[in-house]
């Protein structure tokens, strides 16, 4: 698989089971013709990261290029009220997984390779040579250790 995981949308198995816990309203980083079935959605033209994102439920598929900032505006925007839920790397070994995602919120690590959709075909392809995981993040998330008495 290309190293370029810009290029790639969504399983949409993976993105239909979630879909159906969660009830998306927002995809802030859909791509034209290739966005999912939001009713609301932000290409890279409108760009997601200055829009707001409060009161929705948002399903985040970033650019895996960059996730920083993807990762940064998901957990501010879930202290304004949206529920945010991301297919990402899982690379706990990262700066910005333990600055945006470490005690911050719920990851569920994805225990097979995911075989990405190429944006041309419309079918999967090879999968990447990481681990995903679905991370959510919510305004009612507890750090870990906030009630733990002091010694």
């Amino acid at each position: 698989m290309s190293n370029n995981g810009d290029c790639y949308g969504t399983p949409m198995d993976l993105y239909q089971q979630l879909n159906q816990r969660f009830n998306f309203t927002l995809d802030p980083c859909a791509w034209p013709g290739n966005r999912l079935d939001t009713p609301k959605f932000y290409t890279e033209i409108d760009n997601g990261l200055v829009m707001s994102w409060s009161g929705h439920r948002v399903f985040l598929n970033p650019p895996y290029s960059k996730p920083d900032p993807w990762t940064e505006k998901a957990y501010n925007e879930s202290l304004r009220g949206a529920l945010v839920v991301g297919l990402l790397r899982h690379d706990p070994s990262t700066r910005w997984w333990n600055k945006w995602i470490k005690d911050k919120a719920i990851v569920i690590p994805i225990p097979y390779r995911l075989k990405f959709v190429n944006f041309e075909t419309k079918q999967p392809e090879g999968s990447y040579n990481f681990p995903s995981a679905i991370v959510i993040w919510h305004g009612l998330f507890v750090p870990r250790g906030l009630f733990e008495e002091s010694k």
